[in-house]
């Protein structure tokens, strides 16, 4: 039988690669029409916007959002680790007295 986490991971690993794949094709298609629209936008698109220059670059931007995700991710995997440290003592807790009642039925059943 074959171990659910390798089926899990194959699976993943097909769904990045289909996601890649599309992703490039999206890059191509920009890649054309921002050579189109270079060939027809006359000069620098900053020197039309004032103070421009002083904005960060797309590139900066891009790093700067994507730090920002990578940041709320960590906190929602760190806040998903407390939540299951608090409630394992309940379950545990629960399964134990489980046990007991089953135990103390099966007891009172043979009497």
């Amino acid at each position: 039988m074959a171990d659910p986490k390798d089926t899990t991971q194959e699976i993943q690993a097909q769904v990045l690669d289909g996601i890649r794949k599309s992703q490039e094709a999206v890059i191509d298609g920009m890649r054309s029409w921002a050579e189109t629209i270079q060939q027809l936008v006359p000069g620098g698109a900053q020197a039309a916007v004032p103070g421009a220059g002083q904005l960060p670059s797309p590139a900066e931007v891009v790093d700067s959002v994507f730090d920002f995700a990578a940041q709320l991710l960590n906190a929602q995997r760190e806040l998903a680790h407390s939540v299951l440290g608090a409630t394992t003592a309940v379950g545990e807790r629960v399964q134990e007295e489980t046990e007991k009642a089953a135990g103390a039925a099966k007891k009172s059943a043979r009497s």
